[in-house]
């Protein structure tokens, strides 16, 4: 078999040259799907960091609203606090708005800010 390939220097040219590109192109074609999971994987540590800082926004956000809204029917109580009536109102209004204060603040105890991406996607 061999001495038929030294006959025919060319076909054993072709062999070769084919046995080293496709060597070749298979290790390139490695690399690559290494690269691709290698992209993956950073492009899945930043969308799980976004939706933890989203969802931290959230939560923060619906809380602040409700710390506002009270804040706001604290004020107006307190404006028309004259009669016993009218104390009462906005002594109730403000227990609500130290309980919506106090439920902000653990909100943000218990929701960190998520560690940045450039840190934890390495």
């Amino acid at each position: 078999m061999i001495k038929w390939l030294d006959d025919h220097p060319w076909l054993f040219s072709l062999i070769l040259t084919v046995v080293i590109a496709g060597t070749g192109w298979g290790y390139i074609q490695y690399k690559d799907v290494q690269e691709d999971r290698e992209d993956d994987r950073l492009v899945q540590c930043i969308t799980d960091w976004a939706g933890e800082f989203t969802n931290r926004s959230d939560k923060l956000g619906t809380a602040a609203r409700e710390r506002d809204i009270a804040e706001d029917a604290f004020i107006r109580a307190l404006a028309n606090a004259s009669s016993p009536e009218g104390r009462q109102i906005a002594l109730d209004a403000l227990t609500t708005y130290i309980d919506k204060s106090n439920n902000y603040e653990t909100q943000r105890t218990n929701n960190p800010v998520p560690v940045s991406p450039e840190l934890r996607c390495r």
